[in-house]
């Protein structure tokens, strides 16, 4: 798995999928495997975790050699500042305060 092959997969997944209760998108690798942390906003809806399936189905069609991806969606109020980056944030939410 190459950084670029990862961007390239994560924009064709979540391409037109991000709702607007996500504040920001983690990516971590892990021993071979990719960690994904949403961050809502609010309580994550019913549909939060069937349309984040989806999305990395689309993306792991793209990326080479990913073992495994798991997943997380979190509700949280904190600033970005202290929530975790993983590797990088693939997604920010810009909100003025």
């Amino acid at each position: 798995m190459n950084f670029s092959q990862l961007l390239y997969g994560l924009h064709v997944g979540f391409l037109h999928q991000i709702k607007p209760n996500f504040r920001a998108i983690a990516i971590g690798y892990v021993d071979g495997g990719l960690k994904i942390k949403v961050y809502c906003d609010a309580d994550p809806q019913d549909d939060d975790d069937e349309i984040l399936k989806a999305i990395i189905s689309e993306a792991e069609v793209h990326i080479d050699g990913v073992k495994y991806v798991s997943t997380e969606i979190i509700y949280s109020e904190d600033p970005v500042k202290l929530l975790d980056s993983l590797d990088f944030w693939y997604f920010l939410r810009y909100d003025i305060e």
